[in-house]
């Protein structure tokens, strides 16, 4: 048995590929330098490329040196598992003993592959779960060999190792949104795991797993982090609709033409400049957002005549040009539309891409 201890670390070890780059970098300013020097026959020129790549060179070799801020390491050790966080300088260290192991799951977990003829190839992971009190502790095996290393290690010194040929891919990422209780997942005390990692097939062979509740936990967390977000857009949405639409009117309406009714004519700069600029903002910046509400092309309508009606009021007592508020009202009829149009189609599209979601896991 190999009583070596198993070490994962996200820190880069990167001195081959820095002195590569540092060394390509100095090469291709030594060359420009060299045509530069050859061209205008000053070869002082050559010396100063050669400080910028030196200085360049020196710069590539500390970035790609340089450890990323956020750093994990775990150990497997002989009497437990060891994990490091350093995270903006400050270290977090936890230590979980194999005996304060509460629960040790090995569950699956399948990767989809899209082949030609569209076609799916499913293959097979194993999903280690440890739970001690309120921490846990989470790892994939896609090699039966690593799977094996790790099982050696624990046997005899945790006290049982759970299997579940269950899914735990949809637990496994809602536990970012919240709690989930692996222990409620159906178990065995026999190896029914180990045979399928890396084995592929073309029909699914798992039953996903899911504790109860967790669809409505997800949807609540969900909910408690967008809304926020949601609503924050769509206020600065309407402060940027209410600005634009009051510089519009008080500098761009004096100057277009209006037809013999004293209706702005439709010229490219009233399509563009105001009906598409107005659709395009809320389109961008809201509609696609999750949570938005229902009503929301009536307030974008009241802002944005709120600010043309100030911004023409302004313009007119500044200097007297032909304009008529009947145009105000039309154009606001149009955009209006248009924005309904927009809202409807954009989550139309989200509930059919959540339909084909929930169909290709099976629940549609």
């Amino acid at each position: 048995m190999d009583h070596q201890n198993l070490v994962y670390t996200n820190e880069r070890t990167n001195k081959a590929r820095a002195s590569i780059v540092a060394s390509l970098f100095a090469v291709v300013m030594l060359v420009i330098g060299y045509i530069a020097a050859l061209l205008h026959g000053d070869w002082w020129m050559m010396g100063i490329f050669i400080f910028v790549g030196m200085l360049l060179s020196f710069f590539m070799y500390v970035f790609f040196q340089t450890e990323p801020k956020n750093i994990y390491r775990y150990e497997v050790k002989a009497d437990g598992l060891f994990q490091q966080w350093i995270y903006a300088g400050e270290l977090t260290e936890l230590f979980i003993p194999f005996a304060d192991m509460d629960l040790v799951l090995i569950g699956m977990v399948e990767d989809k592959t899209f082949l030609p003829g569209g076609r799916k190839m499913y293959q097979y992971h194993a999903l280690l779960v440890i739970q001690s009190e309120d921490d846990y502790f989470f790892k994939k095996f896609t090699r039966k060999t690593e799977f094996d290393q790790w099982m050696n290690r624990f046997q005899g010194k945790v006290p049982a190792i759970q299997y579940t040929t269950m899914n735990l891919e949809k637990a496994f990422s809602a536990r970012k949104y919240m709690k989930i209780d692996f222990a409620q997942a159906p178990m065995h005390d026999r190896d029914i795991v180990s045979d399928y990692i890396g084995a592929e097939t073309y029909t699914s062979l798992l039953e996903n797993w899911e504790p109860r509740g967790m669809c409505e936990g997800v949807l609540e967390s969900h909910r408690k982090k967008s809304v926020p977000r949601t609503r924050k857009a769509e206020r600065w949405t309407m402060r940027g609709l209410f600005v634009y639409n009051l510089l519009f009117a008080l500098f761009v309406f004096p100057i277009i033409p209006v037809d013999q009714n004293g209706l702005v004519e439709l010229s490219e700069t009233v399509l563009i400049g105001y009906v598409i600029v107005n659709v395009i903002v809320p389109t961008a910046f809201v509609f696609w957002r999750s949570f938005t509400r229902w009503y929301l092309p009536l307030l974008f309508a009241v802002v944005t005549l709120a600010g043309n009606m100030i911004g023409v009021l302004g313009a007119l007592w500044i200097q007297d040009f032909p304009f008529m508020f009947a145009s105000l009202f039309i154009l606001h009829a149009f955009t209006i539309v248009l924005w309904t149009v927009a809202l409807i189609h954009i989550k139309l599209l989200k509930l059919i891409r959540i339909f084909l979601r929930d169909w290709e896991f099976g629940r549609g």
